[in-house]
This record gives C-alpha cells, structure tokens and sequence, in this order.
C-alpha cells in the first residue's frame, strides 16, 4: 500500500498533548518543571471570599463557587525523573491537567513564546 492510500492521521488532542510533553522533556531549558491545574469547589469563610482557596469537605446544601487553581508540583533537572512522575501523577489524579516544561535558567518566563502555564476555559467550571 503507498502512502498515498492509506488515511491520514488526525493530530488528535491526546497527540498534541505527547508532543507537548515531547518538548517540554527535551527542550534546552535544563530545569524540568511539572505544573498542574485543576477546577474545585470553594466555599467562602463567614459568607466573604478572600480569593483563597482551601480544600474541604462541604454540607451538602452550602453555596459554593467554582475556582481554578494552578501549581507548581515538581522541579528536576531530571528529564527521566520528570517524565516518570509526570505520568505517576496523570496516572495517580486523572481528574487535573498535567504539563511538564523545559525553563532556563535566569529567564524571565513570561518573555518566551510558552511559558509554563495552564488555560481554563468556561467548560472547565460546567
């Protein structure tokens, strides 16, 4: 069969989220820094938000608000090390968004193209 007759490949989301992974463990940068982010309920202290947010139980019928809440989970200058925990984390919380990057040193992160960071949309709070 050419290649002509066989179908083309999708680049999927799964496919751009490997190739993200991809470079973010092979990047120049030798600091290897894994971000997470996920959506969670908050319930505000004495009914008055302050923009904090603290993992808790809640009663079932208090009022609630949906935050995103990005972090810092793991530094390596281990690529290795990095892809390993990475996926024990994927694999350990599959309900959060993982993304490892490459960052240089002595770097303003916010000057490269992307930088370690994570989007949350509207559907994310659904």
């Amino acid at each position: 069969m050419t290649a002509k007759n066989q179908p083309e490949q999708e680049t999927t989301g799964e496919n751009a989220e490997a190739a993200m992974i991809q470079l973010g463990l092979t990047g120049v940068g030798p600091v290897k820094i894994i971000v997470k982010g996920h959506v969670e309920k908050t319930q505000p202290e004495n009914g008055e938000g302050n923009g904090a947010s603290e993992q808790r139980a809640l009663p079932a019928n208090s009022p609630t608000t949906k935050i995103a809440v990005v972090s810092v989970v793991f530094l390596t200058l281990d690529a290795t090390l990095a892809e390993r925990r990475l996926r024990d984390l994927k694999a350990s919380d599959p309900s959060s968004w993982y993304m490892v990057y490459s960052c240089p040193w002595d770097t303003d992160l916010t000057t490269l193209a992307h930088y370690p960071s994570v989007a949350v949309t509207a559907e994310d709070f659904q």
